[in-house]
């Protein structure tokens, strides 16, 4: 098969018609899936450009068909064909390819010393990027001037594709000097605009290049003097290896986690796979669950917990030195108490608002979620009904509870009650943990006592929820597949034995 026949036309085809043909057979044999027949059909629209531009050259307007020249014989007058408009997407396959387009070529003389035709392609890019990687500018340049198989202009011309497209997918990129000593000797800086994938392969190495080298300049600044100590420890954060005292220390100071995070955003703007390569992925793992508001995550919940409790600690401290110590002291309880209670209602708060409907999104929460709506008022209800009958509230929390119990169907029924009872555990053993602990009576945390009954009730009835609620902001999902793919709360049964064998013990 000739290539005019390979690509369906006749002889007398011009070159508008035969990269029509081109692209309507590149959709057929993908280089990725038949990288034999890709190359196949690449000479053979080479070689139509190089005998349409030679008709179009000496004048030809009959059909030629007599003159077609047959495959086997078709390099003899590729001198000077055209480029192809896509390259093989793989740089170890285009190097291949760009070897079988020079070896085919006939040379003239024949040589005794044939060291082109034991060229390695794949091997030269290979050394290459580790070249240009190890290696500075002016020594990559003298290695690539002292290789002898590049004396050939004929090897450094098919080596462009492959070379253009490993500096595009280079990985770590390279720097600017790198790539552009290898444009220059390979003349890719010279690309004209027929070329137009060499063009865009050059231009993304190059844009690579430049965010590569604007990020090490950032880490580099951030590592250097002319900082502060603080964002030098923030970046050393970042970059690893784990310190304990350094998070900690980060953890406790406010405003550091939401600095930190917005150092790693200004990285993650720059180049998002050098970012990925070069930091900690577990510390920025740690820290983007720690900060995320928009869920309550055990990392979130430890170091509010820490801040809860040391915050007043100092603060309450350093008023005791000048004052009644006993008094401010005895409040600490109270104090983390409303603390806690204050965090995870604005953690609770922040979780619902993606959930919201909100430009155009009809987010999760709408009113075609029944169980949410009857809950909901059940819920208001009851909180109208708690400073004048306890037993009615209560009546509306157990009716809540029934609601998402059904809601989430017979076969979740043992994990919706157990959820229920560690809430409930939860909210009744906290008081009395702290009033334990600290010395305080118990019955002033709780008083009056027929007060608190409902709260009880609605924390261990808004646990299952809750759970529910976060699963569905987490995945984005609605409340109906939240409800079916609603788990074990280990973590929440867990605390709640905690809390009982402290209450047990500190009692006794």
């Amino acid at each position: 098969m000739n290539p005019f026949e390979r690509l369906g036309l006749a002889a007398s085809a011009d070159e508008r018609e035969i990269k029509r043909a081109y692209a309507r057979e590149l959709r057929r044999t993908r280089p990725d899936e038949d990288p034999v027949g890709f190359q196949d059909l690449h000479d053979a629209y080479q070689h139509c450009l190089a005998y349409a531009e030679h008709r179009r050259h000496v004048g030809e307007d009959e059909d030629d068909s007599g003159l077609e020249p047959e495959h086997e014989s078709d390099e003899s007058g590729q001198a000077d064909a055209p480029r192809v408009d896509a390259p093989p997407t793989d740089p170890a396959d285009t190097a291949d390819a760009a070897s079988a387009y020079r070896d085919d070529r006939p040379s003239s003389p024949p040589r005794d010393d044939d060291e082109h035709e034991a060229f390695d392609g794949r091997a030269f890019l290979d050394e290459l990027l580790a070249r240009a990687n190890r290696h500075d500018p002016a020594a990559l340049d003298r290695w690539l001037l002292e290789l002898e198989p590049l004396y050939s202009l004929d090897l450094k011309h098919a080596l462009r594709a492959p070379v253009a497209h490993a500096l595009a997918l280079a990985d770590p990129p390279l720097s600017s000097e790198s790539v552009r000593t290898i444009a220059v000797f390979f003349a890719l800086d010279s690309v004209g605009p027929q070329d137009d994938w060499l063009q865009e392969q050059v231009h993304h190495a190059r844009r690579r290049a430049e965010a590569a080298d604007e990020f090490e300049q950032t880490v580099a600044l951030m590592q250097s003097p002319r900082v502060r100590p603080v964002d030098r420890m923030l970046m050393r954060e970042l970059l690893g290896p784990f310190v304990p005292w350094r998070r900690v220390l980060i953890a406790l100071v406010a405003m550091l986690p939401t600095r930190l995070m917005s150092l790693w955003s200004s990285l993650q703007r720059i180049d998002p796979q050098l970012a990925t390569t070069r930091l900690d992925p577990d510390s920025v793992d740690f820290w983007v669950r720690a900060t995320d508001r928009h869920r309550i995550d055990v990392r979130r919940a430890l170091l509010a917990a820490a801040r809860i409790v040391l915050y007043p600690l100092l603060l309450l401290g350093f008023f005791a030195a000048f004052g009644p110590r006993n008094s401010l002291l005895g409040d600490l309880p109270r104090v983390w108490f409303i603390g806690g209670a204050a965090w995870l209602l604005l953690a609770c708060l922040r979780m619902l608002l993606p959930l919201l409907p909100k430009d155009g999104d009809p987010g999760v929460l709408s009113y075609r979620d029944r169980p949410l709506v009857s809950v909901t008022a059940l819920g208001v209800v009851g909180l109208f009904l708690a400073p004048l009958a306890t037993d009615l509230t209560a009546l509306c929390i157990v009716g809540m509870a029934a609601i998402w119990m059904i809601a989430r169907g017979v076969g979740r029924i043992y994990r919706t009650v157990w959820a229920i009872f560690a809430g409930l555990v939860v909210a009744v053993c906290l008081p009395d943990c702290f009033a334990i602990l600290f010395g305080t009576p118990a019955e002033q945390l709780r008083a009056p006592p027929d007060a608190w009954l409902p709260l009880y009730l609605l924390a261990g009835v808004a646990t299952p929820i809750l759970q529910d609620l976060h699963y569905a902001s987490l995945h984005r999902t609605d409340l109906r597949t939240a409800r079916e793919q609603a788990s074990w709360l280990r973590p929440l049964l867990v605390v709640a034995a905690l809390l009982l064998i402290v209450r047990g013990v500190l009692s006794a």
